[in-house]
């Protein structure tokens, strides 16, 4: 009786063993499993240039190229100015505003990509690029929007607002990210990077290539853990905002060009500017604005953006258009802090360590 009584004892853990095993291999994604989520959303595309967009060169992605030169002569907007895409509003929310409407902007559409370039075909300078429907239209899709979605709320929601005085909300990764999310926002930045990296000319991502380091982010799609060790983590600063707004403004950036992505895009219609006759449309509000270049680029749900934040940028309002967004950027404020304490032998104080999971992030 006691030996049976053991045997189903061990049986019992036998089973559980198995069940625990199974749920486990259920939950990690295998080896076949990364290949076809990596191909399907694009990261396996073959570089490009945009010399090879101007030769017309074959099977790579397709683009209007716009010829713009910068100027504050016909698109003069001040620093600190709301701008809006909606003249006809009584209640803008804000007191300095300027509307668009005023201005000769070119509106770049959301459902097509543009590179925008000054000079001549023979001498050019790579002024913005936007590419549409970025990890859009594959069975992976609806996941990654949800994922990036869950992200968005989780980082906005756990640490303070480090814009309270703007529209909407925006939290920083990289400076003052806490380790509760950390997992997640690696690894949803890394892929938006890796992403980027395909989706965007080569010759304009060459200037940050040699400044990166670290490895290892994980992406939690529909309860299957996505773990990819040896995959090159992203910039180490990154914003992450929800329904925010921002003025004209310039940033002190170290780097030429940032990166800004539109996770999803949701639009509250019951918004009084979004009802009657005269309602906006879906492609208005919430929109960035390059005021040097006199463009504008519609939002939606993939757009990927990559632009010049030492020239005067903003946002227009949103009038209930909530983008869930992430920008990666360089700003001086971090590597000139990073280099001060290097110079005094204190870096280590810079880049504190939590465990296996948060390595390399970075701490207030």
């Amino acid at each position: 009786m006691l030996h049976e009584q053991q045997l189903s004892v061990h049986l019992k853990h036998f089973i559980n063993h198995v069940k625990a095993r199974d749920s486990q291999s259920k939950s990690k994604a295998s080896h076949r499993q990364k290949r076809k989520m990596v191909s399907e959303l694009g990261i396996r595309a073959e570089p490009y240039t945009v010399q090879d967009v101007l030769d017309g060169k074959p099977e790579i992605p397709t683009f209007k190229v716009v010829w713009q030169e910068r100027t504050t002569k016909d698109h003069h907007i001040k620093a600190h100015f709301y701008m809006s895409e909606n003249g006809r509003s009584e209640d803008h929310g804000v007191s300095k505003l300027v509307d668009l409407d005023e201005y000769d902007m070119v509106r770049l559409a959301a459902d097509q990509s543009y590179i925008v370039l000054a000079g001549s075909p023979e001498a050019y300078t790579i002024e913005l690029v936007v590419v549409c429907g970025v990890g859009m239209g594959c069975a992976y899709s609806p996941s990654l929007t949800k994922f990036l979605h869950k992200a968005v709320d989780a980082a906005v929601n756990y640490r303070r607002n480090v814009w309270p005085t703007h529209v909407g909300v925006m939290n920083q990764a990289g400076l003052n990210m806490g380790p509760r999310h950390a997992r997640d926002i690696i690894g949803a930045v890394s892929l938006i990077w890796s992403i980027a990296q395909a989706a965007l000319p080569k010759d304009a991502l060459q200037v940050i290539y040699d400044h990166l380091s670290s490895s290892g982010l994980t992406l939690h799609f529909d309860g299957v853990n996505y773990f990819f060790p040896h995959t090159k983590r992203a910039p180490p600063e990154v914003y992450i905002s929800r329904a925010y707004g921002a003025p004209a403004h310039w940033d002190r950036s170290h780097y030429q060009y940032a990166i800004a992505y539109i996770a999803d895009r949701i639009i509250d219609f019951s918004h009084q500017d979004r009802q009657g006759q005269h309602a906006l449309t879906c492609n208005a509000g919430g929109n960035y604005v390059n005021v040097e270049l006199g463009t504008v680029v519609e939002s939606a749900p993939g757009t990927l953006i990559l632009f010049q934040p030492r020239q005067r940028h903003g946002t227009t309002l949103s009038y209930c258009a909530c983008n869930y967004g992430y920008a990666i950027t360089f700003s001086r404020r971090l590597i000139d802090g990073y280099r001060e304490l290097l110079d005094e032998a204190k870096a280590e104080y810079f880049i504190k360590p939590m465990d296996s999971n948060e390595e390399g992030v970075v701490y207030e």
